[in-house]
């Protein structure tokens, strides 16, 4: 699916773009209160995605604590928009949860001119990178 979209919007020249998730302080969370908590917590943050993504939208956890999302027709303002939404999403959420943690992510997103040819391969390691310069900066940012 993530590939026929990244083909549709290169045939419409259409923007796509990526958003790349880590969540912060996972390792932590399965330390402290066991993996069944971990599990419970990479759940919660799938529901939270789930609610907030268009129904064109594809997201997929890619292992570990790591989530990928492709917007199709978004450029890389509208996806910076989307995720600065989302996280206050998540902010509301830590507020009113009883849960003993807080879930926070770091993000990366990059967008593609789709008049040039790119590959999903390509935009998931510009994403990784742009997530990994966000954690490096503090948790619970962005870099687009």
């Amino acid at each position: 699916l993530a590939e026929y979209s990244l083909h549709f919007c290169e045939r419409q020249q259409l923007p796509i773009s990526l958003v790349f998730f880590d969540l912060d302080n996972f390792k932590s969370i399965n330390d402290d209160y066991g993996h069944k908590e971990g599990d419970r917590a990479l759940r919660r943050f799938a529901e939270l995605l789930q609610q907030s993504c268009r129904h064109s939208d594809l997201y997929a956890r890619l292992g570990g604590d790591e989530f990928a999302l492709l917007l199709t027709n978004t450029s890389e303002s509208s996806a910076i928009s989307f995720v600065s939404k989302f996280q206050k999403i998540l902010l509301q959420f830590n507020d009113q949860s009883s849960l003993p943690y807080q879930i926070n992510v770091s993000c990366g997103v990059t967008s593609v001119d789709t008049t040039d040819t790119i590959t999903l391969e390509k935009m998931l390691a510009a994403g990784d990178k742009k997530m990994y310069q966000a954690k490096m900066n503090k948790n619970n940012s962005l870099t687009g």
